[in-house]
C-alpha cells in the first residue's frame, strides 16, 4: 500500500504564506500638494517644474523624517537606517547640486521622509530557498521628497516606491536587508529626476532674435 507524505504538501503551503513586499508610492501628507503627481514607471510618482524655474544649484538638505510605522523595529536600528539614507540622498544629490549651509539664502531646500518600511523574516525566506530557490518575503521601502526653490515654489515632487528582489536571496536572512537596497535605490532614483528635471536650467539659453 502506497502510504502519503504529507511533508512536501505541508512545506508549498507554508511557502505560500509567505507574501511578497507590497510597497507603493504613498500620500502620507508629507508633502504640501499631491495634485500633480503622474505616474513615471511603476513604482514612482513626479512633478516637476520647467528646468528654467530653477535659479540656483545651490542646496541644503533638510533631517530625512521617518514617517513609516516602526516595522518591529528598535527606535536605535530606524535611527541607523534613516541616517544611512540621509547620506545616500547627499551623495546622490551631489552629482548634480551644489551643498550649501542650512538656512544659506538663495539655495534649495530639499525634503525627504521615509513613509513606508518593509522588513522581511528571515526564517519565511530560509524556507522559500529552501523548496523555491527564491526570497520570497523580500521587504522594501517608500520615501516623498520635494525640491522647493529659495521663494517656496515647489520645482520637484516626488512619491517613490521600490521592493526588493526575489532573486536577491543573499539579503533575505537579514530582516532589514530588502528594505535598505531599497532607501539606497530610491536615493539614486532621486538624484537622476534632480538631474533630468534641472538639466537644461544650466545651459546657457540663446539669445532672441
Amino acid at each position: 500500500m502506497r502510504t502519503f507524505n504529507a511533508l512536501p504538501l505541508c512545506a508549498a503551503f507554508a511557502v505560500l504564506s509567505v507574501s511578497c513586499s507590497s510597497v507603493a508610492p504613498t500620500r502620507s501628507g508629507f508633502l504640501a500638494d499631491y495634485g500633480a503627481l503622474a505616474p513615471r514607471g511603476d513604482e514612482q510618482l513626479e512633478a516637476a517644474a520647467p528646468a528654467n524655474a530653477w535659479s540656483t544649484e545651490r542646496y541644503h538638505l533638510a533631517p530625512i523624517e521617518w514617517r513609516a510605522d516602526d516595522a518591529g523595529l528598535s527606535a536605535e536600528r530606524r535611527e541607523v537606517i534613516r541616517r544611512a539614507f540621509e547620506r545616500d540622498l547627499a551623495r546622490a544629490l551631489d552629482l548634480t547640486l551644489q551643498r550649501a549651509e542650512p538656512g544659506a539664502r538663495d539655495s534649495l531646500q530639499v525634503r525627504a521622509a521615509i513613509t513606508q518600511f518593509e522588513s522581511s523574516a528571515p526564517w519565511g525566506n530560509a524556507l522559500s530557498f529552501a523548496a523555491l530557490g527564491l526570497a520570497l518575503d523580500n521587504g522594501g521601502a517608500a520615501v516623498e521628497f520635494e525640491v522647493l526653490a529659495p521663494d517656496g515654489r515647489a520645482l520637484l515632487r516626488s512619491s517613490c516606491a521600490r521592493s526588493g528582489s526575489v532573486f536577491a536571496f543573499w539579503r533575505g536572512f537579514s530582516s532589514t536587508s530588502f528594505g535598505r537596497a531599497a532607501l539606497r535605490e530610491l536615493a539614486t532614483e532621486l538624484g537622476e529626476s534632480v538631474e533630468r528635471s534641472s538639466a537644461s536650467a544650466a545651459q546657457p539659453q540663446e539669445p532672441r532674435q
